[in-house]
């Protein structure tokens, strides 16, 4: 299995805070499934690629008797059509006794014309459903009306040292390639796991398409703190 490949299926899979705190919500998950009246509507926060859409994906197959009652979207593609046909669909419960799950990825994406018709679905989810969505931003920057619908929880990022020790622990990337990677990709897993496939691949670390650039220009691309810690630890 490619690096990319790689897809983690239980908290311990995870790196980091990201893992504790999926066990976390794992545990609360299992005993909110039997709790008569129960519903979730949850949104996931933080930076991309650190494991929100990972412990969605979690959280819906724990909830759930039967995958069919599982539904992923993209806030981007969410129209509201989709939206009215969910609000329908609200008065049936599961064929297999389980709960109905909607795993919503960048919520904040949804265009404003399903909007109102999200907002109502969300005040009339019914028990035994769940809505869980993730977004790439800051709580603060999320409109008013999905933050005093949805509960919060902030997902924070693996270190960039947890980062380099499961690339060379579970992968076994060379020390200067893997602290090269972590800097680089700022909390990212999926951009690391992406970087050091591409590594196997072509034998180039690649900042662009057909560049093999130095630690410095890499980390030029991201923000300041890891582009400090990519001049300390790999430049030398």
């Amino acid at each position: 299995m490619q690096p990319n490949d790689y897809r983690p299926v239980t908290p311990d899979e995870l790196l980091g805070k990201p893992s504790m705190l999926a066990a976390s919500i794992m545990h609360r998950i299992t005993e909110l499934k039997h709790e008569p009246g129960s519903r979730l509507k949850l949104l996931m926060h933080g930076s991309p690629g650190n494991g929100k859409s990972t412990i969605a994906k979690m959280i819906a197959r724990a909830l759930v008797n039967e995958r069919s009652d599982i539904e992923s979207t993209i806030g981007g593609d969410l129209k509201v059509d989709m939206v009215r046909e969910w609000q329908r669909n609200l008065c049936y419960n599961s064929l297999w006794g389980g709960w109905r799950v909607k795993v919503i990825d960048e919520v904040d994406l949804v265009v404003f014309e399903a909007e109102n018709s999200m907002l109502k679905l969300l005040d009339d989810l019914p028990e035994k459903w769940a809505i869980i969505a993730t977004s790439n931003g800051p709580a603060e920057k999320m409109k008013e009306r999905y933050r005093t619908r949805f509960q919060y929880v902030s997902v924070p990022s693996p270190s960039q040292d947890e980062i380099a020790a499961w690339l060379a622990a579970k992968w076994g990337a060379a020390t200067k390639i893997a602290n090269w990677i972590a800097a680089g990709c700022c909390g990212n897993v999926r951009d690391a796991l992406n970087q050091y496939s591409t590594y196997i691949t072509t034998g180039e670390l690649q900042c662009g398409i057909g560049k093999k650039p130095s630690p410095t220009q890499w980390a030029a691309k991201h923000p300041y703190l890891a582009r400090r810690a990519a001049e300390s630890k790999v430049a030398a």
